[in-house]
């Protein structure tokens, strides 16, 4: 519950020394964009976003659609 419902947080940057990411740990009724730039999926409980309101940069889609498939709308490849 670290960010829960944070109406204030609008983007996070996720480093790459995070391993895993806790239940409802992002989880707002705002948007937010997370930037994750590590190419290995984190540990993550199905709860951990808002999956109507996150949007899940990454680099490499294919491996964070197949690691965290219930998020499978919300990834965008960082440019």
């Amino acid at each position: 519950y670290a960010f829960y419902n944070c109406t204030g947080l609008t983007s996070v940057v996720i480093p790459d020394s995070v391993t895993s990411i806790g239940k409802d740990a992002f989880k707002t009724y705002n948007s937010i964009s997370i930037y994750i730039y590590d190419n290995v999926p984190v540990t993550l409980p199905n709860s951990a976003f808002q999956k109507e309101n996150v949007t899940l940069y990454v680099n490499d889609v294919s491996t964070y659609q197949a690691a965290w498939s219930e998020y499978a709308g919300c990834f965008v490849k960082i440019n």
